[in-house]
């Protein structure tokens, strides 16, 4: 009896230790689906072997107690899932780099800027499987969440696969969101704000930009810098972009090699002609206000348009330099200052290192928020 205690508690001690070895960010956000499964897995046995461990020793409703913390979790994720329902998400491939998936949310459920949702795609092969992703509030009356997903591997690359296949690389899937959780960064109590996002770290920094710009003060300025590495990465959020006109977001975008002209295609360029409205199983067009690519077919007619159309953005070809343009903003400052950062972790040092070299370059307040979804 004593030795079958101490075989299942050896059993629960080991699985904890991989439980935290396994639970590092390099392991989420390389290999989700593999810590994931793992993750379960493990769980299970360490309650298992937990339990078996302590049966007679008197220390049982310890565990009980961290049981039924661990049971309420999940049934409060499920009551969430079901709270938002199954809904018809309409998901396109932009760029053939990054996934867009618009889903028309309840009306009680309240996404807050700059949060995220896990994802649940109801396929046979993903259905158990659910991945944060950052999210933008839609433009049509609020009524519909999305999503812009960076292609990789896992889910990712089956959806990719699969809308490869589809006519104007665009299709339908059923989906249930889990959340939302997060919300604005703290940064916001500054009267000058100045976020940098990298890449597919837009999302989330732009629905805080729109949100600040709808609730702040006329005198808080608010710029919002994206770094990207070619005119493609541009077109995918050029809506996005495009309904910044009518805000007070100053808006600079970065692009590291103009000289890249690939990736264009008339699909593509399709794709991002107008969002969808949802209605029980059929997808409507609606009109909207948005950026048309799809008359465009050489690179070089997209990048003017893209000029034309989002006239409003300042464009700059290059790398920027995170200490000058630091420097300046500090520097300028009349009133505290904070930097709000998502993006490669590189570029999110560079920005750190930078903010830390010029607090002494203005007598007010200088913040640094940093949104690296740690939570992936």
């Amino acid at each position: 009896m004593k030795t079958n205690n101490v075989i299942w508690g050896i059993v629960a001690c080991v699985c904890g230790g991989f439980i935290t070895f396994f639970g590092m960010l390099i392991f989420r956000r390389n290999y989700y689906e593999f810590f994931y499964i793992f993750h379960l897995l493990l769980v299970v046995f360490f309650i298992v072997g937990g339990v078996r461990h302590v049966v007679g020793l008197g220390y049982a409703n310890y565990l009980w107690a961290s049981i039924a913390v661990w049971v309420f979790d999940r049934v409060l994720r499920l009551f969430k899932l079901a709270s938002f329902g199954v809904k018809t998400a309409h998901i396109a491939l932009l760029a053939n780099e990054t996934i867009k998936v618009t889903i028309p949310k309840p009306k009680r459920w309240r996404p807050k800027p700059g949060g995220h949702a896990f994802v649940h795609f109801l396929t046979p092969s993903t259905f158990w499987q659910s991945h944060p992703f950052s999210f933008v509030i839609g433009g049509n009356d609020d009524e519909e969440i999305m999503f812009y997903i960076k292609v990789k591997d896992g889910i990712t690359k089956t959806l990719y696969n699969r809308l490869s296949q589809c006519p104007g690389k665009i299709s339908t899937i059923p989906v249930m969101v889990e959340g939302p959780y997060g919300g604005n960064s703290p940064g916001q109590r500054c009267r000058h704000l100045v976020y940098v996002a990298g890449g597919n770290g837009i999302p989330g920094l732009y629905s805080e930009c729109i949100d600040v710009d709808r609730r702040a003060p006329e005198n808080k300025t608010i710029k919002l810098v994206w770094v990207v590495r070619n005119w493609k990465s541009v077109t995918w959020f050029a809506d996005e972009l495009k309904r910044l006109e009518s805000t007070r977001v100053q808006a600079m975008v970065f692009v590291t090699r103009p000289d890249d002209l690939s990736g264009f295609d008339s699909s593509s360029n399709k794709a991002l002609k107008q969002p969808y409205q949802y209605e029980k199983e059929s997808v409507e067009k609606i009109e909207t206000k948005s950026v048309d690519l799809s008359i465009y077919s050489h690179p070089n007619s997209i990048v003017e348009n893209l000029r034309q159309e989002l006239s409003h953005v300042e464009f700059i070809e290059g790398k920027p330099s995170m200490d000058a343009m630091v420097q300046y903003e500090t520097e300028k400052a009349d009133m505290s200052l904070a930097f709000i950062t998502c993006g490669h972790p590189m570029m999110v040092d560079e920005l750190r290192v930078a903010v830390k070299k010029n607090l002494d370059n203005t007598p007010h307040r200088v913040d640094f928020f940093e949104q690296l979804q740690g939570w992936s």
